[in-house]
């Protein structure tokens, strides 16, 4: 009577934007990401600050910000970590970003993107990112628990990010360290801050649970979570 659920259908039929990000991720070349030297910092929860020039959900946010200026701000207010967006064409990153910040900063850094292969774990390495994200909506089990194993032999840590509970099962097949609740629907983006507490019940209590999206004040963050 509502129409929610014929609302719902007809959101689900159209194009989704992460799977046109993820075919454009295939045809990205890693091979001339150059190697930095750098001794990795742990994460072990709290506040990820975020540089984002863009999103398709936002569009613009702050296409012309200084990414140093930003970091250092991060850091002397207390972030535990900084995620920095990688995707060039919809969120309007690159590596240069983590390799400027590595250098100003001391904190942690998460590669932020749609990573699908171990070319693009080792440009996230090669470039002085300390943690990577993995986007269990665009992976299956099998792939996923390869590049989470991968990357934790090359001294990376790895967020394992979900959105529902058929996402939680299969990330949670494979033990991650940390995993990220995000609370956005990637497809049409609204958000739904009664995910983080639907799912946190089912994580494992020695994983580091990250909420994710939709956290505009500190009276969002879910008293439950050990970063954000």
């Amino acid at each position: 009577e509502s129409k929610k659920a014929y609302e719902i259908l007809e959101n689900y039929k159209k194009p989704s934007v992460l799977k046109k990000i993820v075919e454009e991720t295939k045809k990205r070349d890693f091979s001339k990401v150059k190697k930095i030297n750098h001794t990795p910092v742990k994460y072990n929860g709290g506040l990820i600050a975020e540089i984002k020039r863009k999103s398709p959900s936002e569009q613009n946010i702050a296409t012309e910000i200084d990414i140093i200026a930003q970091a250092k701000i991060y850091e002397s207010a207390g972030a535990s970590a900084i995620s920095v967006l990688t995707e060039p064409k919809h969120f309007g990153g690159s590596f240069d970003d983590i390799v400027k910040i590595r250098n100003a900063v001391k904190l942690p850094i998460l590669c932020k993107d749609f990573i699908i292969s171990e070319e693009h774990i080792d440009a996230a390495n090669n470039v002085g990112a300390d943690m990577i994200l993995l986007i269990a909506a665009i992976l299956d089990e099998e792939d996923l628990g390869h590049l989470h194993g991968y990357a934790e032999s090359l001294g990376l840590q790895v967020l394992v990010e979900v959105h529902n509970k058929s996402e939680l099962e299969k990330a949670l097949a494979i033990k991650p360290k940390i995993i990220g609740i995000n609370s956005r629907n990637l497809h049409d983006f609204s958000i739904n801050p009664e995910i983080f507490d639907q799912q946190k019940p089912l994580i494992p209590k020695n994983t580091i649970v990250v909420a994710e999206s939709g956290i505009e004040n500190f009276q969002d963050i879910p008293k439950y979570a050990d970063g954000a």
